[in-house]
């Protein structure tokens, strides 16, 4: 990895990309409430680099591999699977690399067979889907240079054919999880930041 975005040896100064495990977040996260919320939002945050290390490993595109990490994380956080995690049967990171190594096989085999139909039905005719939600959020910020909310932007990326929901009840509410964990993450860094209550812009 040679980009300016990668982990280094400071996002980790023990040696060890994952560290020790935390076992008391990772009970606290098993829980209800808000103390469950604060506990998985750490364990989001403590193990962010080292999944993305791991991924940007294996996918050599800077914005395919933060967005798989994002997804990967929303998906944790939404099934609450930490609290599958036991540390009678294993080291956590052998239990946090299996699902990722799951979540990654999972996402390249629907992105396969989408490419496979869309060649099938439609050879002639341009994908909708040019690039992925985070990017085409914040290009539609970017552009509309005014606050959105989540399902505001959704819209605004189908009409402008930038990105088209594959499918899902509520992809508004998995986009806002995805650009709520970058903001947390990246801080400064991110290309969103948060306005008012639910709406976000771009910080570009």
């Amino acid at each position: 990895m040679s980009d300016s975005d990668s982990p280094t040896s400071a996002h980790y100064p023990g040696g060890d990309p994952f560290g020790s495990t935390r076992w008391t977040l990772v009970l606290e996260a098993g829980g209800d409430g808000a103390t469950a919320r604060s506990a998985l939002e750490s364990l989001c945050r403590i193990y962010w680099w080292p999944v993305y290390g791991f991924v940007r490993r294996r996918v050599t595109n800077l914005d395919d591999a933060r967005d798989l990490t994002q997804g990967f994380f929303t998906t944790l956080l939404e099934r609450k699977s930490f609290t599958a995690a036991d540390r009678n049967r294993g080291r956590f990171r052998a239990f946090l690399l299996t699902a990722l190594k799951n979540y990654m096989a999972n996402e390249h085999a629907r992105a396969t067979a989408q490419t496979k139909s869309t060649r099938t039905t439609k050879p002639k005719v341009k994908r909708a889907n040019t690039m992925s939600a985070l990017e085409a959020a914040a290009k539609v910020l970017a552009e509309t240079k005014t606050p959105m909310t989540a399902k505001e932007m959704i819209e605004a990326m189908a009409s402008k054919n930038y990105w088209r929901s594959p499918g899902g009840a509520t992809p508004w509410s998995t986009l806002y999880a995805a650009i709520a964990r970058e903001v947390k993450v990246k801080g400064k860094d991110a290309r969103f930041k948060k306005t008012e209550r639910g709406k976000f812009a771009s910080r570009s």
